[in-house]
């Protein structure tokens, strides 16, 4: 990005501490007018912190040997810490370029030590913003003041926010020098919330002034009550360096502009605005867009942190450069440039860079990106996209499967990661965190794990699926894709998905998606990307149009041109007024039920796949078949009958992995689909299938239930499947028969194919089991009572059922008892996840239901015949339960 400075020589640092320009005469500070220097603290800064600092006096041997707690008091004492004044610096500032002139100020959290373990996350390289901000004097210091005219409509109340001070040192008619006097002042409360303790300890890590554009950067940490670590880059800049004379924003903002009502643009926070109403001025509170300004010919240039391996820049280049498959035909030129490693000595948070922030961790819940913009007209400054090489790696490791275990919903890790107080600062509305993007749902289709049963590669002499390391690649790219999308100002569009029908095949005619802005199924991503490390792709009508009106002034969008669905994250999560059930984050076909449906026939019926998947469970089962015979009649199955043992067991694992891949794990499994599509059972809004499905609510909601109130009963697989797996056991066994190495005559052979058939019979049990258990649990907990969010009753008319919120409360009721009155002592546990799923759900219905009430006395009397009958299981497990429904 390039910026136009229009503040040359408006700073400079000085040559040292002491050192003046000669023939200038300065005023000096008396040494009584400056703080003593606290040495105790600068022994526990590492020299490296503070090596962009001019030395101070030199820390005397005895007071450096002062406890920590001494120093701290007196740090506390002067509003500083240690650290601050055992080392100082010090810049020359010229008076008519610093005063009466707005600047803005930002900080970035660069680096913390807090770690949440449920998101396997680390807070780290977040942009959480600009205000505006103007210098003042104060007798002997310099005040850097927060500006917050813009959050009131009032012209006359906007109360200033101190953001940091420095000491005036020496001054002329001309100029004054400076030296830094404490900082962080709102750091600590924009990050850790409203009323937090003050920090034990801050200090500066450096501290520095560029002269092209005239960047203040001053690096400061935060050592944390609780003793977690916390490093910031503070950036003070003038405006105009990035905000040009007579810019005209983009409004996001319905009621103003209409561009707002068909695309989903970023926005910083809610300002207040002056506007002309005929011969009068108005304040209104608005949204700008967020967005680069390019100028005549400006690009906008990526970095990525020092430690990103040589082979991976390749994939980030695409990530980045893609979004010019857009620029080009629009601007006749690349905007977007992949630069590389970021310069060395630049810092994370420095606004001159947009950088990504690669993160060696092999196992990381999510993705994210955040950026920093002039709150009043959305010119961005930068952007930071924090990329760990889990994304990667999960792809490469796990490219079959799902990630179940993390099971993280992307808007609750926004929540656990983004700043607490920032609303204080920066205004309503603001976000810290444009998107996370969580690794939950990564995978690839079914048949990639059968052709790995198969082995159809080494069979065929090509791989027919592309490799594990080139998926892993390409989920980066496409997820990187997505996070540089938020960066150039798109909001998410979760009704990207509606425009593929999975009835058909994926075609130019039949996208997947019309926007990489919604949370796709991760395969549906991998075609829009052609050659690794080049920007050559599949252009997406919804991401060429808004990209058109954010930068090319909407001269590439037609009136011909389709208006193509849009919704975002509020949009999502809204209930007012009933639900939007288009939109929903990872659903994946045309109409609400149609995934589910399609996940629901991929289980049960014989053939006929739909969706994404070539087969149904049953088809996939008898495709693995023979080569699992082959492969256990072989003597390469091992050389022993306890080898031929291990590698029935091996396979009958995998065979149980398609089994929960069609009914459990991730985006496109029937638990998948059922949750994401649950907004079938609530109150809808109006109108909301117009124009779009020929379908009716009351269509939606019936079919919906009739598969969902099947899944929640199932403790076995339905009668299509089942068959087909006691198809597969039956060949293993007749399989391990014919194989040499399984015993010198008959009746050994006969022994081992028994083992073999149970152990084969237990691996593919255990995963269905699992799977089963895990779409139970799915299904309970989408019956929560809420009032903000009601049930849907009035589809029952044609007797399906009577009362939802009755069903609901009904069905919960009988998980919570399943088995509690009639399983001996030892097998009670056995259900516990179920019950305990269940139970946490029907406390919601404390005081609506009646089942709520009935519940709590069943499960009364089960402790009392528990301690009759001497069965402490049955005690404990109803006392749970009791406590879990808040009794």
């Amino acid at each position: 990005m390039r910026l136009v400075s229009k503040w040359s020589a408006a700073l400079a640092l000085t040559a040292s501490a002491c050192s003046q320009p000669q023939g200038q005469t300065h005023r000096q500070l008396t040494p009584a007018e400056k703080v003593a220097p606290i040495a105790a603290a600068v022994a526990e800064q590492p020299s490296s912190e503070i090596t962009d600092l001019t030395a101070g006096a030199t820390p005397d041997a005895t007071a450096a040997k002062a406890s920590l707690a001494k120093a701290d008091k007196k740090a506390q004492e002067h509003g500083v810490t240690a650290a601050t004044h055992a080392v100082h610096a010090q810049v020359r500032l010229k008076k008519a370029h610093l005063f009466d002139r707005t600047f803005l100020y930002g900080f970035d959290l660069q680096y913390s030590s807090g770690t949440d373990d449920k998101y396997a996350l680390i807070p780290q390289a977040q942009s959480l913003g600009h205000i505006p901000a103007t210098f003042r004097r104060l007798g002997d210091a310099l005040q850097l003041v927060g500006d917050q005219t813009r959050l009131f409509e009032s012209d006359v109340n906007h109360p200033e926010i101190l953001i940091n001070e420095y000491r005036i040192v020496a001054e002329d008619s001309d100029s004054i020098s400076i030296e830094f006097a404490r900082g962080g002042l709102i750091v600590n409360e924009t990050l850790n919330g409203k009323g937090v303790k003050a920090p034990k300890q801050t200090w500066v890590r450096s501290f520095e002034f560029v002269e092209k554009g005239n960047y203040l950067l001053q690096e400061t940490g935060l050592l944390l009550d609780d003793g977690s670590v916390q490093t910031v880059l503070e950036s003070t800049f003038p405006r105009d360096s990035l905000v040009p004379d007579a810019y005209e924003p983009l409004l996001n903002d319905p009621a103003l502009e209409p561009l707002a009502a068909r695309y989903r643009f970023l926005t910083n926070e809610k300002v207040f605005l002056d506007f002309k109403d005929g011969n009068k001025t108005v304040r209104q509170q608005t949204q700008v867009a967020d967005r680069f300004n390019l100028g005549k010919d400006g690009t906008i240039d990526w970095y990525v942190t020092a430690n990103a391996p040589d082979d991976f820049l390749p994939a980030l280049r695409s990530g980045v450069e893609g979004w010019n498959r857009y620029f080009e035909p629009q601007l006749g030129r690349k905007v977007m440039i992949f630069k590389g490693r970021l310069p060395a000595g630049a810092k994370i948070g420095d606004p001159r860079y947009n950088v990504i922030n690669w993160d060696t961790v092999q196992d990381a819940g999510a993705a994210y990106e955040s950026q920093a913009a002039d709150p009043t007209t959305g010119i961005q400054s930068h952007s930071l996209i924090y990329m760990p090489y889990a994304w990667y790696n999960i792809g490469a490791e796990l490219w079959h499967r799902r990630v179940d275990g993390l099971q993280l919903d992307a808007k609750k890790v926004a929540l656990a990661l983004a700043p607490k107080g920032t609303k204080e600062v920066f205004g309503d509305g603001h976000q810290a965190l444009r998107c996370v993007r969580v690794t939950e749902d990564i995978g690839a289709t079914a048949q990639q794990l059968v052709d790995e049963i198969t082995n159809a590669a080494a069979k065929s002499g090509t791989a027919p699926t592309m490799t594990a390391d080139e998926f892993g690649r390409r989920i980066l790219i496409s997820t990187l894709f997505h996070e540089v999308g938020h960066a150039l100002g798109l909001a998410h569009n979760f009704k990207g998905s509606l425009a593929f029908d999975g009835t058909k095949p994926v075609s130019a005619a039949n996208e997947t998606t019309t926007s990489i802005m919604d949370y796709n199924y991760y395969m549906h991503e991998l075609h829009l990307f052609g050659e690794i490390g080049t920007s050559a792709g599949s252009p997406l009508e919804y991401d060429r149009q808004i990209i058109s009106q954010l930068y090319n002034k909407g001269a590439d969008v037609k009136a011909e041109d389709k208006v193509v669905p849009a919704c975002e994250d509020a949009e999502a999560d809204n209930t007012d007024g009933g639900v939007d059930p288009l939109c929903q984050r990872y659903d994946s076909e045309s109409e609400p039920i149609l995934g589910v449906q399609h996940a629901y026939d991929n289980v049960v019926k014989a053939a006929g796949a739909a969706g994404f998947e070539q087969q149904t469970l049953t088809e996939a089962f008898a495709s693995v078949q023979a080569p699992i015979a082959a492969k256990l009649a072989s003597a390469d199955a091992g050389a022993s009958a306890d080898a031929v043992l291990v590698t029935a067991r091996d396979l009958g694992g995998k065979a149980g992995e398609l089994a929960r891949f069609y009914l459990a794990s991730g985006a496109q499994s029937l638990r998948g689909n059922v949750r994401t599509n649950d907004k079938g059972f609530r109150v809808w809004a109006p109108g909301v299938l117009e124009g779009v499905s020929d379908l009716t609510e009351k269509d939606i909601r019936s079919k919906y239930f009739a598969i969902y109130s099947e899944a929640v009963g199932w403790r076995e697989l339905p009668a299509v499947p089942k068959a087909a797996a006691a198809k597969l056991v039956e060949a293993v066994h007749a399989a391990v028969l014919l194989n040499p190495n399984a015993g010198a005559d008959d009746a050994t052979r006969a022994l081992t194919a028994d083992l073999c058939s149970k152990a084969f019979a237990q691996a593919l049990d255990a995963k269905i089991t699992l799977s089963l258990g895990l779409l139970r649990q799915a299904v309970v907990g989408l019956l929560g009572f809420s009032d903000a969010n009601p049930f849907a009753v009035r589809f029952a008319d044609d007797g399906d059922v009577a009362n939802f919120e009755s069903w609901s409360a009904k069905t919960l009721s009988a998980q919570v008892l399943q088995g509690l009155g009639t399983l001996a002592s030892a097998d009670i546990p056995a259900l516990g996840a179920d019950r305990d799923a269940a139970a946490a759900v029907l406390v919601t219905f404390k005081g609506i239901d009646d089942s709520y009430d009935d519940t709590i006395a069943k499960l009364t009397g089960l402790v009392k015949a528990g301690r009759t009958e001497g069965n402490q299981n049955l005690v404990d497990s109803s006392r749970k339960l009791l406590k879990a429904l808040g009794n």
